[in-house]
């Protein structure tokens, strides 16, 4: 019996904006490391960035941390330099965008 070998890249599945500055980004399995540099957050209405304060690892769950607040009234983009993002196998991701909504949520205390 052979050993399959994980040669597959993880993938964004899905971006939500859990509260206004807090954003969880699903992936399509277990991610092993990633660097918060490797993720930009665009307001796709006025072009400006928003700086992430903290990145957590939680199984397949990248969640950012964001130093600004999000806004309801706007959509966002997520930016992702898949070089920065890996499995438990060393796949790196590949580069991707994903738009979003943003949240007026206080993040719960």
């Amino acid at each position: 019996v052979g050993e399959e070998t994980d040669d597959e890249e993880p993938y964004i599945e899905n971006v939500e904006a859990i509260n206004n500055v807090t954003v969880e980004i699903e992936f399509s399995e277990r991610i092993a490391a990633a660097d918060k540099s490797g993720f930009e957050i665009r307001n796709e209405d006025t072009g400006k960035k928003l700086s992430i304060d903290t990145l957590k690892i939680d199984k397949e769950t990248v969640t950012l941390v964001l130093s600004t607040p999000l806004e309801s009234r706007y959509e966002y983009e997520l930016n992702m330099d898949g070089n920065k993002v890996a499995d438990f196998a060393g796949n790196k991701a590949d580069e991707d965008s994903l738009y979003f909504n943003g949240s007026d949520l206080a993040p719960v205390k």
